[in-house]
């Protein structure tokens, strides 16, 4: 299985430290699709 990224880094400002925040991505993701069979309870 091939490995994916789950999100991204974005260089931020806290406090007085710069920092890099991991950004997740949008959940669920386009590919594959996510398909849910049966009943949700």
């Amino acid at each position: 299985m091939a490995k994916q990224t789950t999100g991204r880094y974005e260089s931020v400002t806290a406090g007085a430290e710069n920092v890099d925040a991991f950004i997740p991505f949008e959940l669920p993701p386009a590919r594959p699709a996510l398909f849910v069979e049966g009943k949700l309870e």
